[in-house]
């Protein structure tokens, strides 16, 4: 008897497009937030541009890419100058995120970890996003835990789809 065994290619979901943070359903709300994102994936990977307005109403904006292949890969150059890092001698910023789809390619779990020295005393900070659309492409979810020197914070935010 002959068994063929056929790979079914699996579509991953496209969080390509901007999206504006929706503030009444979103808990993310402490002080600053990514009220907007603008995400460009590719086949390589995923290009997020974040902006935030602070609780001073300044704006910050950071640009990163995060590929797809699973591997761990460092920081874009000027993140840390981007995230404009708190005052203080900073030295030593690395940043490094790993990219996994869930089995059915609906969403992915974005694992980050940055390291850096402020006033010669070593950070560290990890944070895990997973990413998630509705059914009609017009809502993302990002639920989120950062670890900072041991004190977890979980939140979620929601994006709407801007046309």
């Amino acid at each position: 008897m002959f068994i063929c065994n056929a790979a079914i290619a699996q579509t991953n979901a496209n969080f390509s497009g901007k999206w504006q943070l929706d503030v009444v359903n979103s808990t993310n709300l402490d002080k600053d937030n990514m009220n907007a994102i603008v995400v460009d994936q590719n086949p390589t990977g995923i290009l997020i541009n974040r902006t935030v307005v602070t609780s001073e109403r300044s704006l910050k904006r950071s640009s990163d890419t995060v590929y797809l292949d699973g591997a761990a890969h460092p920081a874009n150059k000027n993140l840390a100058k981007d995230l404009k890092l708190p005052t203080g001698k900073v030295s030593g910023f690395t940043r490094t995120s790993t990219l996994t789809w869930s089995d059915d390619g609906k969403s992915l779990t974005i694992n980050t970890t940055y390291s850096l020295t402020i006033d010669d005393k070593p950070f560290t900070v990890k944070t895990v996003e997973k990413w998630t659309l509705d059914s009609a492409g017009q809502k993302l979810t990002i639920s989120g835990d950062t670890d900072n020197a041991g004190k977890t914070e979980n939140y979620t935010d929601i994006y709407s789809h801007m046309e």
